[in-house]
C-alpha cells in the first residue's frame, strides 16, 4: 500500500511539474543539438497538472519570433537526426512559411508508419506521423502560430476576402 501510494506521488509530481526533470535549454541565439536535446514530445498547449508548455513548445515560440525563423527551423529539423517530435515542430514552421517545402519533406514521409511521442495535459501517448500531419493541414495548430504567418494560410477565410 505505502509503495502504491509512493509511486502514485512521483507520478502525480511529475505530471505537475514536468520541467522538474529538465533543465532550460533555452537560453542561446541558435537552435542547437542541446536545444533539440530536451524535445521529448510533440505538444502545443499546457502539459502536466500545472499546465506548463513543453520544452518543444517553448523552442517553437522562441524560434516563432525571429525574423530568419525558416532558417532556425531548418536547422531544428536538420539538428533533430532521429528526434521526430523535433521535426514535427519544424514542420509546423515549414506549413506556415515555406509550403513548398514542407509538402517535399512530407512526401519523403509517404507511406511510412512513423509514431511520434505526444502530449495533451497529463495525457502522454503517441500518434502517427501522418495523423498530425493531417491536424496540421486542417487548421489545427493555427492558433499556435504568429497572427502574421496565417495570412498565407488557407485555413484563415478573412485573408480569402482581403484578395
Amino acid at each position: 500500500m505505502k509503495y502504491n501510494l509512493l509511486i502514485s506521488s512521483i507520478i502525480l509530481m511529475l505530471c505537475a511539474f514536468p520541467g522538474i526533470t529538465k533543465a532550460q535549454p533555452l537560453g542561446t541565439n541558435q537552435v542547437s543539438t542541446a536545444n533539440v536535446s530536451y524535445i521529448d514530445v510533440f505538444s502545443f498547449g499546457g502539459v502536466g497538472f500545472g499546465g506548463m508548455p513543453c520544452e518543444g513548445e517553448k523552442l517553437f515560440n522562441k524560434i516563432s519570433t525571429r525574423r530568419d525563423a525558416l532558417e532556425q527551423f531548418v536547422n531544428l529539423y536538420g539538428l533533430a537526426q532521429g528526434n521526430d517530435q523535433a521535426k514535427m515542430y519544424a514542420m509546423v514552421g515549414f506549413y506556415y512559411l515555406n509550403r513548398s517545402l514542407y509538402n517535399h519533406i512530407k512526401a519523403n514521409y509517404k507511406n511510412q508508419k512513423i509514431m511520434i511521442k505526444t502530449a495533451n495535459g497529463c495525457l502522454y501517448g503517441a500518434e502517427y506521423l501522418s495523423e498530425i500531419l493531417k491536424q496540421l493541414e486542417s487548421g489545427y495548430f493555427q492558433e499556435q502560430v504568429p497572427k502574421a504567418w496565417l495570412r498565407k494560410s488557407p485555413h484563415n477565410r478573412s485573408a480569402w476576402r482581403e484578395k
